[in-house]
């Protein structure tokens, strides 16, 4: 079985791999990596048709034996919710189980369980002291710039939210558009639209609703460009298409205002706040 999953003087092929690990299961073969092996096959569909709830059982005799990261994919599918039934509180549980083992993601996934009161009270000062320890993390200094930014488990400090926001920018779109909104206020550091310009250029390119929305404004009103009209229309179509409702708003206008003679699309009526969140 091991010599199929890992191609080693075989051609890999996860169909006998998985044959083999059954049968050594069947014959009292019990190491959590033969469980997690399996569940992870009918979980990705690898050599077998993908069955969600079949892996989670595989999972779970992985995850009782201690393998963190069956303990990590539990957590996923069950805070997930996909084709099992959503039990936050156990996914909390299965992550702080793999973080103890200093399991990256389930680290990161306990921070957020905090951050947002999944399967636990909320608590903003656990996360903030979970993320402040992973240093290495991109999307962890995204969320620590969002927590500064807004004093949530520390101090409201804008020169931190930048500090980290800017660690994080190319990595994370959270942090690449609230830094452009706080370059645009001179909020933490000197006011600079030529550089949010460029992060929301950055955002848009990566189909960011608020990046789009905010590129368009700075193309109507000519803001370290000169005015746009067709690219500031094409913006806002995009991040309207995407849900944002600000923008929603600022087609109809521009449109009005300058392409009286062109038709409105069907656009959803949902929205993104315009700060985003983690």
């Amino acid at each position: 079985a091991n010599l199929y999953h890992n191609g080693t003087q075989v051609t890999k092929d996860y169909t006998q791999a998985l044959k083999w690990f059954l049968k050594g299961v069947e014959n009292g073969f019990s190491e959590s990596y033969v469980f997690f092996n399996i569940g992870k096959y009918y979980d990705e569909g690898l050599g077998v048709e993908q069955d969600v709830k079949e892996s989670v059982l595989w999972y779970q005799k992985a995850a009782d034996l201690g393998h963190k990261d069956a303990q990590y994919r539990l957590g996923r599918l069950l805070l997930e919710g996909n084709s099992v039934d959503c039990n936050e509180k156990k996914a909390f549980e299965y992550f702080e189980k793999a973080a103890a083992q200093n399991h990256d993601e389930s680290t990161m996934q306990l921070g957020l369980c905090y951050f947002k009161g999944l399967g636990v009270k909320r608590d903003y000062q656990k996360a903030f002291a979970i993320f402040k320890d992973m240093r290495d993390n991109k999307d962890a200094k995204a969320i620590l710039g969002y927590m500064y930014n807004f004093g949530l488990g520390i101090e409201k400090d804008y020169i931190n939210a930048v500090f980290y926001y800017n660690q994080a920018k190319y990595d994370n779109e959270m942090a690449m558009v609230n830094l452009a909104h706080l370059k645009c206020l001179g909020y933490g550091t000197k006011q600079d639209q030529y550089d949010a310009k460029t992060l929301y250029e950055y955002a848009a390119n990566k189909g960011n609703p608020i990046g789009l929305y905010y590129l368009g404004l700075f193309y109507e009103n000519g803001i370290q460009t000169y005015v746009q009209y067709e690219k500031a229309k094409e913006c806002y179509q995009k991040a309207a298409e995407k849900g944002h409702k600000k923008a929603k708003t600022a087609l109809d206008n521009i449109i009005r205002e300058h392409f009286s003679s062109q038709l409105l699309p069907e656009i959803p009526d949902s929205y993104l706040t315009d700060m985003m969140e983690p």
